[in-house]
């Protein structure tokens, strides 16, 4: 995640907005000059979340013949805070616990009687964490931008 690059059509200064204009609708931290800023970036990855910074440099590229003028976005990473989200941990860990009782039951068999909310438990971790696991970080972030700037019409 050190650096990421993506190229957009149009000016650097259409791109710059559209990268202000995500950025608000991220939630994120957005300080911008001329040739690019700095991005404070709400994130997710799996059971982490936090906030990912990084340096956002948007630099024209050259038309060619026939080749309509673009841009280059590119993210270079300098810090990341990110933390466990401990609900979604315990609750897996929770899960775990049940399901080691699952096969530990042929060794003590009167942890046959909690196979089923062993079942049960194991069922509702996935359903309530590993289903809805995301992931939104720098890349959908430029992704996002690029998809805006592909919305406004090239």
């Amino acid at each position: 995640m050190d650096e990421i690059r993506i190229e957009v059509a149009g000016a650097p200064e259409r791109a710059l907005a559209a990268v202000a204009a995500e950025a608000e609708a991220w939630g994120a931290g957005w300080e911008g000059h001329a040739a690019g800023g700095r991005l404070g970036l709400p994130a997710l990855f799996g059971l982490r979340r936090g906030v990912v910074t990084g340096e956002i440099a948007v630099a024209p590229r050259p038309a060619g013949s026939g080749i309509p003028e673009s841009s280059e976005i590119a993210w270079h990473h300098l810090r990341s805070e990110l933390h466990l989200h401990r609900p979604a941990v315990a609750i897996l860990a929770l899960a775990a616990a049940a399901g080691l009782g699952t096969l530990l039951w042929p060794f003590f068999p009167v942890l046959i009687r909690l196979v089923p909310a062993a079942i049960l438990l194991s069922l509702s971790a996935w359903w309530l964490v590993v289903s809805r696991l995301r992931t939104a970080g720098p890349r959908e972030f430029l992704d996002a931008v690029r998809a805006r700037l592909a919305g406004e019409g090239g």
